[in-house]
């Protein structure tokens, strides 16, 4: 399983996330979809010298969502990037993180900022959710 199939599959599980599309690396023009975005960095954190090393894999989870020029969809929309926030940090506190493959053990999952408003075109707005996995890679 690669990490972001597993991020994916982990994303699904989240009660929130009840009647729209999870993608990977796109995410369609019609409301309600998801994806699940890489985001480019430094995946290495520490090195050991069995070759082993501490890693992470950062993503967005962005979405399309219908909002219109309503306030209480605004708001809906920011209740929901809240609560979702709120499902990441409880799973981490609980220990039910993503399984992202063979030879990999997340060691954490939390967000790094919540519900973004990334575009606005045709009533439908774009929203991102930023996210960090850390896990440890196995060496000899």
């Amino acid at each position: 399983m690669s990490i972001i199939n597993g991020i994916r599959e982990f994303i699904a599980g989240c009660p929130l996330i009840c009647e729209g599309k999870i993608n990977v690396d796109f995410l369609g023009a019609e409301p309600v979809e998801y994806s699940v975005e890489r985001i480019s960095t430094d995946e290495v954190i520490k090195r050991y010298s069995d070759g082993g090393m501490l890693k992470k894999f950062v993503f967005a989870i962005t979405s399309r969502e219908y909002v219109g020029m309503s306030v209480d969809k605004h708001l809906k929309a920011a209740e929901f990037h809240e609560k979702f926030s709120e499902w990441i940090a409880a799973k981490n506190d609980m220990g039910e993180l993503p399984d992202i493959g063979k030879d990999k053990v997340t060691q954490s999952i939390r967000v790094s900022s919540s519900g973004v408003l990334k575009d606005m075109a045709d009533d439908c707005a774009k929203y991102s959710i930023e996210c960090t996995v850390v896990y440890f890679e196995g060496g000899i």
